[in-house]
């Protein structure tokens, strides 16, 4: 999966917080997601603005880890949001 450039939230997508639960709700086919607090994290930084590499640095300063350490989830994580198509990239 091809994961240049810069993840940005599609516009069908909505999201709600619910206690400690992210909820991402897609309009296009009644899908709803739920996201645990990385998942969250990575969702928040999908702007259309951050690279991997950058939502990497940014979730790695949360958790006060490496970028090395935490970008194989980040990836994986954004591979998970593109085949369901909650981001596309710009």
């Amino acid at each position: 999966m091809n994961q240049t450039g810069r993840p940005a939230q599609h516009e069908n997508v909505f999201e709600q917080e619910l206690d400690d639960e992210t909820v991402l709700y897609d309009s296009r086919d009644d899908s709803t997601h739920i996201l645990n607090l990385t998942a969250a994290m990575v969702w928040e930084l999908c702007d259309g603005q951050n690279d991997v590499d950058e939502i990497a640095a940014e979730v790695a300063n949360r958790f006060e880890l490496s970028p090395e350490k935490v970008e194989p989830d980040v990836r994986r994580i954004l591979g998970q949001f593109t085949a369901a198509r909650l981001v596309h990239w710009r």
